[in-house]
């Protein structure tokens, strides 16, 4: 099983921020998208993300939380540094919910080298996250057992 992300289906909108450090700059595509009854999945929403000055942007999935039961959401992203001699950086993908960071499965954070944008070479990343639903874990029973 490939990575995942837990949500709340009942929660706000996906927010998905990327973000990268030391002068590194990135140009992604990202698809958001539905599976199918047999196999494989139809694309429902695409975006492109670039990493300007600051490192970072962000965009919101349109589709709501309540469809997004076992979406994908698959990315491509190039990156390089425009410093000279700095090679070392983070990439991150974080998603969003209700003014909190989603949890997944494996981390979607690229550590390591990215080559010299002025050689013509990037890194390239792709991977994927499918959304689940997150547990909604009652303590009120177990408290009131104990009191």
């Amino acid at each position: 099983m490939g990575n995942s992300c837990l949500i709340n289906l009942n929660g706000d909108s996906i927010t998905v921020k990327i973000s990268i450090n030391n002068g590194i700059r990135s140009s992604g595509k990202f698809y958001l998208g539905k599976p199918k009854t047999t196999s494989g999945y139809d694309i429902v929403e695409k975006f492109e993300a670039v990493t300007g000055d600051n490192g970072a942007t962000e965009f919101t999935l349109a589709t709501k939380s309540d469809k997004l039961l076992n979406y994908a959401l698959a990315w491509s992203i190039n990156a390089c540094s425009q410093v000279p001699q700095v090679e070392n950086g983070i990439l991150k993908i974080e998603f969003w919910q209700n003014g909190e960071k989603c949890k997944t499965v494996t981390d979607t954070t690229y550590y390591g080298k990215y080559p010299q944008c002025s050689d013509g070479e990037q890194r390239s990343m792709k991977n994927q996250v499918i959304f689940i639903e997150k547990p909604q874990i009652q303590t009120e029973a177990i408290w009131a057992s104990i009191e």
